[in-house]
């Protein structure tokens, strides 16, 4: 079972990096959509290093298993064809709003993002400034984004309004109310 404890760890490490509270946040999806994105993330990384050089040696196999694990719950995670993910998102914002752990629905939106992170690890960091502003029920998804890019250093600002442009979110300037 490494595959499905590498997933659920890295899982639970997001949640912490993303500075997870139990606020009343119509946006936690968001962040359980990035904890499954960091779940995705680690398996194929970890399977990556794993073929080339394992924790231990007889542990090469396990590389195969990681990747698989990832690719099925890659594969079991498609967009609607012809959609968007941000025609998608806005589909779906009211149901997502409502149960942000459907992961379902979030590994659906991770998948779309992990082109980025995977392009780019280096702006997994930026994801330790999420949730560093109190947000209630009234914020919109695009004032929790514009608050996460105010909070973060310069160096991830472009890269969360690439995410946000992925939402179909607009980040004017300015600091959420």
């Amino acid at each position: 079972f490494w595959s499905q404890y590498t997933f659920q760890f890295a899982h639970e490490l997001c949640h912490i990096l993303c500075n997870y509270d139990d606020d009343p946040s119509r946006c936690k999806w968001f962040e359980e959509t990035l904890c499954e994105l960091a779940s995705l993330f680690v398996l194929r990384r970890s399977a990556e290093t794993w073929r080339e050089k394992p924790p231990y040696a007889n542990w090469r196999d396990y590389a195969k298993s990681l990747s698989s694990y990832a690719d099925d719950r890659i594969k079991g995670a498609p967009l609607p064809s012809g959609k968007t993910l941000a025609e998608w998102t806005h589909e779906n914002a009211d149901a997502l709003a409502k149960n942000a752990v459907d992961r379902d629905k979030n590994t659906i939106a991770a998948v779309q993002l992990l082109p980025l992170f995977e392009k780019t690890p280096e702006h997994w960091e930026a994801v330790t400034w999420l949730n560093t502003e109190k947000m209630t029920e009234a914020h919109t998804f695009a004032e929790y984004l514009r608050a996460w890019r105010s909070n973060a250093p310069e160096k991830h600002r472009t890269f969360i309004t690439d995410i946000a442009k992925a939402f179909g979110v607009e980040l004017k300037c300015g600091r959420p109310r």
